[in-house]
Parts: structure tokens; C-alpha cells; sequence
């Protein structure tokens, strides 16, 4: 997946959501631009942070006067964060340390922005579970993508169990992992080369409850994700750093003479059942990946 695309989607996502009829507002101008993100009452002033960026600017203008009382009407914290959609005649934050806002379109207290991937903690980390048959370990690569790779070293198993998953930081700092497949979402602090997990918000969540502990770069070359980039590098031509697991085969193979070879070739090394095509079947990265994964567990 491409995070950043991901994000943007997420955003507007929300806002289709929340763009019916509101009470009170009126029709936006063709000069305005609904800007998405999270706001949040600090010292007396609203703070207000678009979904996607880092950047926290104070708010001004006469759409205060008719946050506030919304605001405060949901807040259950002090500080509380929440979705806001805010209508301004501002196209971009470049330089500036303000955003004036001429209306507010809408608030959801029961949502955030998603989580962004921070350049600082990209890394490997790993830890260990004590077991009678010998410690497991396990490692996490965190990719600047915002991707995450979670891999297993069981000492009966002959191949490390793994799950794909997605990273983040939130706006109050707590480093979000979510594991797709096993339905899990783990919280982090982050406390210089460690990540202590915190109490999860799912009841009855299971998971590891280790710290992680940072052993150095991100293994671009681990487990199925990075055997599947790397045959696409030397099969296509195409720098293993520009692939994602959301990277599209259409991308990768876009006529068809390139994807009938590029799919002749993952019939052998993947492999592909008859019936399983690239470009159909498979349409992505991620999707491969699994397809290598579950021939992998059958050769076992």
C-alpha cells in the first residue's frame, strides 16, 4: 500500500461522510478549501492539525466563535482531539503560523487522523518469549513506506511465521502497529531505542506484550516481502526501493506483451495455480506475497 495515498483517502473518505446537510452552515464559496484534520482546545486556543502532516497551527477567524460551543459540547477531556472539517479561503500552509477559518463544516469526536510513519523510528526491532522448546524470537521491520513485516523464529518451525502489516505515529505520539490479518492493533511508546507497549483498546486483544528494542535498519530483504520485491526488481528493471506492497501489477506490466511475461515467470517462481493470473487474480504486490506465502506452507 502507499501510505501517503492511503491517508489522502482516509481524509476524503471522512469528509464525503460528513458532508451532508449540517445545521446552521451555509453553502461554501468556490474559494474555499475544506481542510480535514484533528483540533484540539489548548490553553484557551484551538489548535488544529491536518490529517497527513505533522504541521499544528493555531486557529483565528469568526468560525471559532461557532467551534467552540460544538466543541465543547463534545469533549469528554481536557484537550480532547477530534475530526474537524474546517472551510477556509487558505489553499496552503506553506509559512504560515495561523490558519484563519471562516466556518467550521463539522466535528466527530469518535475519530482521528491516521497514524503517519516517522522518519526517526524506522528500524528493525525484536524481542524474545521465553518457551520450554527454546526462546522465540521476534523481529519487526518498520519501513519508512509505513509498511511493517512481522516475523517469527518458532524453534519447531522450519520458516518464521509472518504477518504484513502498517505503522504509525498519532498526533499524541503513541506508535500504532495494526496486524491485518491476526485482527491485531498494538499502541507503543516510544522511549529512545525502545517501544513499551501500552494497555490495548481492544478488549480481549491478544498479542505480545514485550518491549521492542531497536537492533538496527530496517532487513529490506526479509521474509516473503522482500524475496517477492527483489524477483520484481531483477524481472522488470525497477528499483526495489520504489515498491510497495500496494504497488499495482498494472504499474509493474503496463501492456500486455509485458504482463503475459511477467506472469509466465511468476507461474514458475511464485508458483501460481492454473487458474491464478497476475494482473487479475493477483492485481498487487501484497497479493503475490500471499500467493508465495500459502505455496510456501504447502511445500512444508
Amino acid at each position: 500500500m502507499r501510505p501517503l495515498l492511503l491517508l489522502t483517502a482516509a481524509s476524503l473518505l471522512g469528509l464525503v461522510a460528513c458532508n451532508g446537510p449540517v445545521p446552521g452552515e451555509r453553502t461554501a464559496t468556490t474559494t474555499d478549501t475544506t481542510w480535514s484534520g484533528e483540533v484540539r482546545l489548548h490553553e484557551g486556543s484551538f489548535r488544529f492539525r491536518p490529517c497527513g502532516d505533522t504541521t499544528e497551527l493555531p486557529l483565528e477567524g469568526p468560525g471559532v466563535d461557532s467551534l467552540r460551543p460544538a466543541y465543547e459540547g463534545q469533549a469528554i477531556e481536557t484537550g480532547q482531539r477530534m475530526m474537524a472539517w474546517l472551510s477556509s479561503g487558505v489553499r496552503s500552509l506553506a509559512g504560515r503560523t495561523s490558519l484563519p477559518i471562516d466556518r467550521f463544516r463539522h466535528l466527530d469526536a469518535t475519530r482521528n487522523c491516521p497514524p503517519l510513519p516517522v522518519p526517526a523510528l524506522v528500524g528493525r526491532y525484536a524481542y524474545w518469549i521465553p518457551d520450554h522448546r527454546g526462546d522465540r524470537s521476534v523481529s519487526v521491520d518498520l519501513f519508512a513506506n509505513g509498511e511493517a513485516l512481522m516475523l517469527v523464529d518458532m524453534p519447531d518451525q522450519r520458516a518464521p511465521i509472518e504477518q504484513d502489516g502498517t505503522w504509525g505515529v498519532d498526533s499524541r505520539g503513541t506508535v500504532e502497529l495494526s496486524w491485518p490479518a491476526i485482527g491485531q492493533r498494538l499502541y507503543y511508546a516510544h522511549l529512545g531505542d525502545t517501544l513499551r507497549i501500552r494497555q490495548r483498546r481492544e478488549p480481549g486483544a491478544d498479542g505480545p506484550s514485550g518491549d521492542l528494542v531497536r537492533q538496527g535498519p530496517p532487513d529490506a530483504t526479509a521474509g516473503t516481502r522482500g524475496e517477492v520485491i527483489a524477483w520484481v526488481a531483477r524481472t522488470t528493471g525497477r528499483t526495489a526501493g520504489t515498491m510497495t506492497l500496494g504497488t499495482t501489477i498494472a504499474e509493474l506490466a503496463p501492456d500486455t506483451a509485458a504482463l503475459i511475461a511477467l506472469d509466465a515467470q511468476a507461474r514458475a517462481w511464485v508458483p501460481l495455480d492454473s487458474g491464478v493470473h497476475l494482473g487479475r487474480q493477483l492485481r498487487t504486490l501484497g497479493e503475490v506475497v500471499m500467493a508465495r506465502r500459502n505455496a510456501a506452507r504447502l511445500r512444508q
